[in-house]
């Protein structure tokens, strides 16, 4: 499976030390997860199995729920 792990740059900005532990535990148990910031998201080719959104923009979370 491939997760994403979503931020807007403000968000990311506060919370930077909570996200990349996210992902270092996410690697450590052999999961594929990346780091996304929102404002650069191409949802054309968005090929990610699951999401976590910590985002606060309606847009972008009726965009991953229209995805599936």
């Amino acid at each position: 499976m491939k997760w994403a792990l979503i931020y807007s740059k403000v968000d990311l900005d506060r919370n930077i030390w909570f996200a990349n532990e996210i992902i270092r535990n996410f690697k450590k148990n052999n999961v594929q997860a990346n780091l996304e910031l929102e404002e650069e998201i191409s949802f054309d080719d968005f090929d990610y199995d699951c999401v976590i959104y910590r985002g606060h923009n309606h847009e972008t979370l009726n965009k991953l729920e229209n995805l599936g």
